[in-house]
This record gives C-alpha cells, sequence and structure tokens, in this order.
C-alpha cells in the first residue's frame, strides 16, 4: 500500500508539511471501484482531484459533514476576518490621512512595519502551530486583529498607530498557517487540493466583500464605527466557533 503525506501550501510563503495525514490507497482505490460496475467507475470518477473535472461542492460537502457544524463556524469566521482584514489593507490608509491628518513618510514606514514583522511570524507560527493546534492559533490571529483595529481608533497621536502595526504580522501569518492546517486536517489527501482552492476562494469573497461595505460603512459612519464594529463582528464570530468546537468536543 502507498502512503500519501498531506501537504498545503498557501500564497507561496509558508509549505506546512509536519504531521502530514496518511490514507491507505488501495483501500481508498477499493472502495471507490468494483470489478465490471459501471456504477462504481463513475463514482470513482466523481471523486476525483480538480484535474479529473471534481466539482468544487464535494470537498466543501466532506469537509463541513465529517467536521460538523464547527467546520461550518470555522469557515464563516475565516469569512469575516477576511471581510475585516480587507478594512485594514485597503481604507486605512483613508483613515490615516483623514482623521489622523497623517503624512506620506508615516503611512510608508506603516508598511514597512507590517511587512518586516510578517518575516518572523511566519518562520515562528508552525512552531506555535505544532504547540497551541490550528483553533487556537486562528484565536490568536483574531484577537490580536481587534486588539490592532480598536488601537487605531484611540491613539492620543498619529505616530502611536505605528505601534500597532507590528500586530499585522501576529494576525496574517497566524491566520495563514492556522487555516491551512485546519482543512488539512479535516480533508482527506484526494480532496485537499480541492479544499485549500475553496479557502482561497472564501478568501477572495470576503476580502472584495468586506472593501465594499466597509467604503460604505467608512463614509457613512465614520473610521471610528467602522474599525471598532470590524473588532466586535471579527471576535463575536470567534467566540461562536469557539463554543461549538468545545460543545462538540464534550459530546464525542
Amino acid at each position: 500500500s502507498t502512503k500519501v503525506g498531506a501537504h498545503a501550501k498557501f500564497g507561496g510563503a509558508l509549505e506546512l508539511a509536519d504531521g502530514g495525514s496518511e490514507v491507505d490507497v488501495d483501500e481508498m482505490e477499493g472502495g471507490a471501484t468494483g470489478s465490471g460496475n459501471t456504477h462504481g467507475s463513475q463514482g470513482s470518477r466523481a471523486s476525483e482531484g480538480p484535474e479529473g473535472g471534481q466539482s468544487l461542492v464535494s470537498p466543501l460537502r466532506h469537509v463541513c459533514g465529517r467536521g460538523g457544524a464547527s467546520t461550518v463556524c470555522y469557515f464563516f469566521l475565516i469569512l469575516v476576518l477576511y471581510m475585516g482584514t480587507s478594512l485594514v489593507e485597503n481604507l486605512l490608509f483613508l483613515f490615516f490621512k483623514d482623521d489622523l491628518q497623517a503624512s506620506n513618510l508615516m503611512c510608508g514606514i506603516s508598511v514597512v512595519i507590517t511587512v518586516v514583522f510578517e518575516i518572523p511570524m511566519f518562520a515562528y507560527a508552525p512552531r506555535l502551530l505544532r504547540t497551541v493546534g490550528s483553533s487556537s492559533l486562528t484565536t490568536i490571529a483574531t484577537a490580536s486583529y481587534a486588539v490592532r483595529v480598536v488601537a487605531y481608533t484611540l491613539v492620543p497621536n498619529r505616530w502611536w498607530v505605528l505601534a500597532c502595526e507590528p500586530l499585522h504580522g501576529v494576525t496574517y501569518s497566524a491566520a495563514h498557517t492556522a487555516s491551512v492546517a485546519f482543512v488539512s486536517e479535516r480533508t482527506p489527501p484526494h480532496l485537499e487540493a480541492s479544499a485549500q482552492s475553496l479557502l482561497q476562494a472564501l478568501g477572495a469573497l470576503g476580502t472584495s466583500s468586506g472593501t465594499l461595505l466597509g467604503g460604505y460603512v467608512l463614509e457613512k459612519y465614520g473610521a471610528t464605527f467602522l474599525y471598532r464594529g470590524a473588532a466586535t463582528v471579527v471576535m463575536s464570530a470567534t467566540l461562536a466557533f469557539a463554543m461549538v468546537e468545545h460543545f462538540e468536543k464534550m459530546e464525542r
């Protein structure tokens, strides 16, 4: 029998190969096909990876069915977090310039700080993942995001926002590492590529919808309402996921 390790890659910047799950390919093939059974052959072709023309609905159904309600809550949490991060990545400089009267120099320095802190955090994230697990690492990411955006609205001086920027590295590295690992843990190897593609699609949906909705809220209600509201929504989704996952563990 052949053993296949589960590998996950995100954005070309991270590859997780530690602790890959294993599956017996001979048993998998034996369950999917039968001698002289046309329907079994069709079922085997339907369960092939993206290269075989598989619909993306199949891995979503498998992951959600295998993980239960907590997995559905997790996907919603990731969607909300992507929406929240889009408010920082695409609208933050409007807040800096209009509300804080920040200079172009300060905006440039803030970008440098966020990028510089991503590097060590991505290097340390896999070790942190092995220590606390994907669920707790996701909570670290969302808490860092909430603290960062609320702090933006409380700073006494515009230069103080630079002290908040290192938290971007924590959120970015922890969220991507945790989400890739979470999906990998709940997906068999032959569906993992499709499941990771779904994760990327969820991120694209969250980024585009978050920017659109955030622009409206920013114009209508202002930056303070926008960022404090985003922190509230993200942490509410985090709490909902943690509670559902906790109850599922108690029932097992």
